[in-house]
């Protein structure tokens, strides 16, 4: 790294960095201009106070946010002068730009990352955002230290220091989540860590606690001076990782029942909850719109529409991210999306935060989608390309899985509607869902195709609901009544209900929805291919189903398709399924609102 570039890092990471000192004061914020701030903070003679620059996107934090702001960097840099065993500089000019949301930032930098490094400018772009402040990983940590020690030989180090020195990593700190990985069997060897394929495939949500776990075990075993010593050259080679591979484990084993009680306490409250059963849910499918900033998951527009549904009276979401198959016969790696405007993690994540500061339940619901099919289509031609196909759904779902863990959402589902992936595979779905509980704690479901394959799914027992998309037909014919819709209606959960006696579990309607146009209950699953707008045929499919619901205990719970991240979309949207500024928008209201809220039996 040229003097340049480590001058930059140095610059950009210490951001977050700062003194050391415990006397270190509080900061004080003069306005220099509309759109900048300064924040000085005096240290006791005889060293010089520290200033930091923030020019402001737009208005500055509150003073509280500043505070913790100061308070999270002091702790990081003690911890990486602990190691360093190293003076702070004396005097520290930094210069970053702050945004009030990620949607602010990403607007600006089209940079969907919490935090990100401008080599351009010399700048530090982060979002200081309230819903999404716990979720930061560690990036101004890794940097710090990286701009004192240098680089490291070994590129796994670098996620671990950032992780090791980041405070409460997932809400918890690394420890905990290293300690529920290493009980559930889900650390890897080390040579395994160590390869370079196993950082850039598997989810960050295992890696990063991992990693910086080794970093501990490092220390603990070199001691600091060692590890400043070898962290820019360790490169080990086969034999030494074989060495180590006895102390790795005796030094998780350790961490293991250092944290064991705190672990038996969580799970202990998060067993209760799921075995107490959830309330009766009456939500949504909340829809990420538009793949632009400002109306997906990250943005504003998210959050407002998110609090209309909580003023409505819904109590639920189900939060839908993607991952896409070129070709539904090709078993390619599923990936959890990064183009900027997708379900990326932080949208996913910002919607969940948002949905549960509303006091929304969330079911957070990953999809594999197929250009030009649907989910049902997915079929490999043989054992093997069967065995690439589960490896990479297997992964790929374990990151969401720890995703909800760490955000602790009650409800999680482990697939939609793979239904050519799930019948005649009931032992590998067996053992995937096993690995997920090992791995979360909430309820899980299944959310299976109306019809076949949830009518003759083999392995329903190994879950908590039973979910179905539910596009049955209600009629065949364009002018249906009233009577004969509420009659299909029945007939629909009649077939439901013959599934829920064989298991006695609640069923849930992870999908259920009526397009609003003409005769819209013929067809279902087609939304507005054919017909036009018809807003009242819409509110009639809804109403016979809701009615026909009113005595079926069984019923866990209903997710209708669909309600839109961004309200435009939806008032636009005169054939599609959303309900938003139809007259089925006021049914729900009042469905909504006449929930007894009793835990199912």
């Amino acid at each position: 790294m040229s003097q340049a570039g480590r001058l930059l890092v140095a610059l950009l990471a210490l951001t977050w960095g700062g003194a050391p000192d415990p006397a270190f004061a509080q900061p004080s914020t003069q306005s220099m201009t509309p759109a900048a701030a300064v924040v000085s903070a005096a240290r006791p003679a005889p060293m010089t106070p520290i200033q930091i620059t923030i020019d402001w996107s737009s208005n500055p934090p509150s003073a509280d946010v500043l505070d913790r702001l100061v308070e999270e960097r002091e702790t990081i840099v003690r911890r990486i002068l602990t190691v360093l065993d190293a003076a702070a500089p004396k005097t520290v000019e930094l210069e970053w730009l702050a945004y009030p949301t990620l949607e602010s930032k990403a607007s600006a930098t089209r940079d969907e990352r919490s935090a990100h490094v401008d080599s351009a400018t010399g700048k530090l772009h982060v979002a200081i955002d309230g819903v999404l402040r716990g979720d930061r990983m560690g990036l101004e940590a890794g940097l710090l230290f990286e701009s004192a020690s240098g680089a490291p030989a070994t590129p796994i180090l670098e996620t671990g220091v950032a992780t090791f020195f980041s405070t409460a990593w997932g809400g918890r700190g690394f420890e905990y989540w290293a300690a529920r990985l290493h009980a559930a069997e889900a650390i890897p060897p080390l040579a395994t860590i160590l390869s370079p394929e196993w950082r850039e495939e598997e989810s960050p949500f295992l890696v990063q606690p991992v990693s910086g776990t080794l970093v501990a075990h490092l220390l603990t075993r070199w001691s600091r001076t060692g590890f400043v010593a070898r962290y820019g050259s360790w490169r080990p080679d086969a034999l030494e990782v074989a060495a180590m591979e006895a102390g790795w484990r005796y030094f998780l084993d350790g961490l293991l029942r250092e944290r064991a009680e705190e672990l038996r306490g969580h799970l202990d409250t998060r067993r209760i909850e799921r075995e107490t059963g959830l309330p009766e849910l009456r939500g949504v499918n909340f829809a990420h719109e538009g793949y632009r900033r400002y109306d997906g998951y990250l943005s504003q527009s998210s959050d407002r529409s998110l609090a209309l549904l909580a003023e409505l009276g819904a109590n639920s979401v189900a939060v839908l991210p993607y991952a896409f198959m070129a070709d539904p016969s090709e078993p390619t790696p599923l990936k959890p999306p990064s183009r900027q405007g997708s379900e990326t993690d932080e949208a996913v994540s910002r919607a969940i935060r948002s949905a549960q500061g509303e006091g929304l339940a969330v079911l957070l619901k990953p999809h594999v989608w197929s250009r030009g099919s649907w989910p049902g289509e997915i079929e490999m031609d043989d054992r093997e390309d069967w065995d690439r196909f589960f490896e990479s759904y297997e992964r790929w779902i374990v990151h969401y899985a720890l995703l909800a863990e760490i955000h602790e959402v009650p409800l999680f589902s482990v697939g939609v509607e793979l239904s050519k992936a799930t019948i005649g595979q009931e032992q590998r779905w067996r053992d995937l869902v096993q690995r997920v509980r090992q791995l979360y704690s909430g309820a899980l479901v299944y959310a299976a195709n109306w019809g076949p394959e949830f009518e003759s799914l083999e392995f329903w027992d190994v879950f908590d609901y039973l979910g179905i998309d539910a596009y049955y037909p209600l009629s065949d014919d364009p002018d249906a009544t009233d009577q004969a819709l509420r009659e299909g209606a029945d007939a629909m959960l009649d077939r439901i209900e013959r599934v829920q006696h064989r298991y006695s579990k609640p069923v849930l309607f992870t999908e259920i929805g009526f397009a609003s146009t003409r005769g819209a209950w013929i067809r279902p699953w087609e939304g507005h291919l054919a017909e036009g707008p018809s807003g009242a045929d819409q509110l009639r499919s809804y109403r016979a189903v809701l009615e026909a619901m009113e005595s079926r205990r069984w019923i866990g719970g209903v997710f209708w398709w669909e309600w839109p991240s961004d309200l435009r979309r939806g008032r636009q949207d005169s054939r599609g399924f959303m309900p938003v500024g139809k007259p089925a928008q006021a049914l729900l209201e009042e469905w909504f609102s006449s929930r007894n809220g009793a835990p199912i039996p």
